[in-house]
């Protein structure tokens, strides 16, 4: 017996997929707004500092990866809610986790002039790297100049992929994942279980 349960002719999910309540991707989108996770970095070194917000799977994480208090010296994060920074790296290692929308939140206009660094990892192959330019995601809809929303089709967090960013002197960034669909081994096992009785 397999886990992943090919879709039929409904439409039925793989047991291990987890989309939200109404178990569709249809309303992922929506779901997300029940499924955040945000953080809040601030940059006082006098120079601009890149931190990684996911590392991939490299057996020693990369300099300058988040974490709960001192990054390095006068590099500072915390996180904005009930969780912590290292609760959300060691979900995303285990729940490759998609992204339906990314707000960031920040005290220079400065910051909105980087990219995020998309990089994958891979053993084999050539991992694609994509880079974010934020400002392209301004909107005249938006007055606020320092905020943006990143919208991006097929986005996901996991632990095959690199994500960095360059924080400005002088800044402190919030950025707000708004969560879909997650990858749920735990709770297929008990899908199955169910399923077979």
């Amino acid at each position: 017996m397999t886990l992943i349960q090919q879709p039929g002719p409904a439409g039925i999910l793989p047991a291990n997929i987890n989309v939200g309540p109404r178990n569709t991707f249809a309303s992922e989108k929506a779901n997300s707004v029940n499924k955040p996770f945000g953080f809040t970095v601030t940059n006082a070194s006098g120079g601009p500092l890149r931190i990684y917000i996911t590392p991939g799977y490299r057996p020693t994480l990369p300099a300058n990866t988040i974490k709960t208090g001192a990054i390095v010296a006068n590099l500072t994060a915390a996180s904005t809610g009930d969780h912590s920074i290292e609760e959300f790296l060691e979900w995303i290692k285990f729940h490759p986790t998609r992204v339906s929308f990314l707000q960031i939140n920040t005290n220079n206009t400065a910051q909105l002039q980087n990219s995020l660094t998309i990089q994958g990892q891979s053993l084999f192959g050539d991992p694609q790297t994509v880079n974010l330019l934020l400002a392209s995601y301004g909107s005249p809809q938006n007055p606020n100049d320092k905020m943006i929303i990143v919208d991006r089709e097929d986005w996901q967090l996991d632990n095959d992929t690199q994500h960095s960013i360059i924080i400005p002197d002088a800044t402190t960034t919030t950025f707000q994942f708004f969560f879909g669909a997650h990858i749920d081994h735990a709770g297929a096992l008990k899908k199955v279980a169910l399923q077979s009785k």
